[in-house]
């Protein structure tokens, strides 16, 4: 579906050039992905896949680790 929205010229311009060779469809989408907000897990995209499934596994029983003593020097 398509809709219509207005800009001032100001804004049509510069949206312009970011577009390139793209449309404007596609490249307000990849704002709009890009650009949503914090905590969006698009942003963490890009870090997917970064650890292999053993350094993982380590750094979680690090993790694990360290929060159990964590809470034991709270108690003291």
């Amino acid at each position: 579906m398509t809709k219509i929205i207005s800009v001032s010229d100001h804004v049509y311009g510069m949206l312009s050039r970011l577009k390139g060779g793209r449309s404007f469809s596609k490249m307000l989408e990849e704002l709009a992905e890009r650009d949503v907000g914090r905590g969006d897990i698009g942003k963490l995209r890009p870090f997917f896949g970064s650890l292999s499934k053993m350094n993982l596994a380590s750094r979680l029983k690090y993790i694990k680790k360290r929060r159990s003593e964590f809470g034991s020097r709270r108690l003291k």
